[in-house]
Order: C-alpha cells, then structure tokens, then sequence
C-alpha cells in the first residue's frame, strides 16, 4: 500500500504539529470526502444504488442485506460494535464509536438505527484510514 504514498508525508494540522505521519491521507481530498459521503447516503438511506455508469452486463442494482444488524439495533452498543468489525475491521476510536452509539440511541425505529449507524461510521475518519 506504501508503495504509492510518500511514507513521510503529514496532512496540516494537528498530526504535522504532532511530527506524526499520514501516508494515507495523501489521496484523502475534499473531493474523495464529499464524494463518500454522498454515495454512503445514497446506500444507506436509498432503497437501492444503480451504477448508471457501468455498461451492460456489469450495470447493475445494489440491495443491502441488513438483517443481522437489524437483529442488533434494540443495543445500540452491540450494533456499533458490529459494524466496527464489520466496517472498520475493529479499529474505531473510541471517540467515533461513542458519537455513534449517542445518535443511534436516539432514533426508535430499528431501521433507521441500522443506516444512521452505517451512514457515520463510513462517513468517519476511521472508515476512511480503513479502506
């Protein structure tokens, strides 16, 4: 993954301050930031995606299987951490992982707990280091 990053590059801002390192944000843009967050809406809070761009046969609909996570949405603890694993390979800070749980507390419906939850977990900065 190196390979195409500067191994000393440091985004401005606290982690440069810091003297830390960031290889990965290197192709994390404004760009790539609102470009995520507006196609994670659209499969979460969207009954489905089409790729309009993709030719025939390869264009096709996406359909979310949710059922497990909403088996999980009455915790909303046990929700987030399964989608830790699941989204975040197990690597959410404990600062994202409770901002989660506290929205995702709020709303009743199962449903919407399970895309609000998805919605800001791959919106965090967690997801994006992730990928």
């Amino acid at each position: 993954m190196f390979n195409f990053f500067r191994p000393g590059y440091a985004p401005n801002g606290e982690l440069k301050d810091l003297g830390l390192v960031a290889p990965e944000f290197q192709i994390t843009t404004a760009s790539t930031i609102v470009g995520i967050s507006n196609l994670m809406d659209a499969m979460t809070f969207g009954e489905e995606v089409t790729f309009f761009e993709s030719p025939a046969p390869f264009s096709q609909q996406v359909y979310l299987d949710l059922n497990t996570e909403i088996a999980l949405a009455a915790n909303a603890g046990a929700l987030v951490n399964h989608l830790d694993v699941v989204l975040t390979y197990g690597t959410l800070t404990t600062t994202t992982r409770d901002a989660v749980v506290t929205a995702v507390s709020e709303l009743q419906d199962p449903l919407e707990r399970v895309y609000r939850a998805i919605y800001l977990i791959s919106i965090s900065p967690d997801f994006a280091i992730a990928l």
